[in-house]
């Protein structure tokens, strides 16, 4: 069952206008002017409605949008300073072990007295 909005009221009356007032007055002369300048009146606030709604939506929208970004962009900012104290740590173990390994390699060469 779909649910009447506050946006949606104004153009439903709109639509339903014409009908129930075409046997209660004279649809023609001055009435029928006035009838069409109120059905213009209905169908620009009809409008208006949807259009501040739409907006509405749509700046919501946005921000979650945006909100989603800046996680993104958080998350894999996280990542790459993970990634470089990783591999700052992969470099200082490798330098030790080389120095490790250099002296080794001087003691094991080293001529005895």
């Amino acid at each position: 069952m779909p649910t009447v909005t506050a946006s949606d009221a104004p153009i439903k009356a709109a639509e339903v206008m014409p009908q129930a007032v075409k046997y209660v007055f004279p649809m023609s002369g001055p009435t029928q002017d006035a009838i069409e300048q109120l059905m213009t009146i209905f169908k620009e606030k009809a409008r208006q409605e949807v259009n501040s709604a739409t907006v509405q939506r749509i700046e919501q929208l946005m921000t979650i949008f945006k909100e989603k970004a800046r996680q993104e962009v958080n998350s894999a900012t996280v990542q790459r300073v993970l990634r470089k104290d990783a591999l700052s740590q992969r470099v200082y173990k490798e330098a030790e072990h080389a120095s490790e390994d250099a002296e080794m390699h001087a003691e094991s060469t080293t001529p005895e007295d």
